[in-house]
């Protein structure tokens, strides 16, 4: 499946940090908030929203963007980087987008429930929030 992926930055939280140096940098950003949408070829797609902090205590103070200077890629930049810098998140994303657009691709249908015919049916989609890994045992005693 080729997907196509788009981000975006959802939050963020900033405060002044003291780089290793002891230079104040103000209004550093220390937590993102994002998401990143994959959409298959079909044009079914998924989304995943992700938190991620960042420390600019070894920033240089020559380095350092002030916060009014900052741009939605900037910090694209820095979460994507982050991302694929760490072993496996990339492949984990990856993992859940794909298994949630798979999904929409199923015969997997909403039913009534047969003990209460008159209960709603539940017509969620797949929340991106939610991670079910556990894989069910068919070994296991349902009751």
């Amino acid at each position: 499946m080729s997907l196509t992926w788009t981000y975006k930055v959802t939050g963020l939280k900033s405060r002044t940090e003291t780089n290793t140096d002891g230079a104040a940098l103000p209004q550093a950003i220390v937590q993102t908030y994002w998401e990143a949408v994959a959409t298959d070829e079909h044009g079914h797609s998924a989304t995943f929203m992700g938190a991620t902090p960042f420390s600019a205590k070894s920033v240089p103070e020559g380095d350092f963007k002030a916060f009014s200077a900052l741009t939605e890629a900037d910090v694209l930049a820095w979460i994507v980087g982050y991302i694929d810098g760490q072993p496996g998140y990339r492949e984990h994303i990856t993992e859940r987008l794909t298994k949630e657009i798979d999904e929409k691709h199923s015969d997997l249908t909403d039913d009534i429930l047969p003990w209460d015919p008159d209960a709603p049916v539940m017509n969620a989609p797949a929340s991106p929030n939610v991670e079910d890994d556990a894989d069910p045992d068919p070994a296991a005693d349902p009751a």
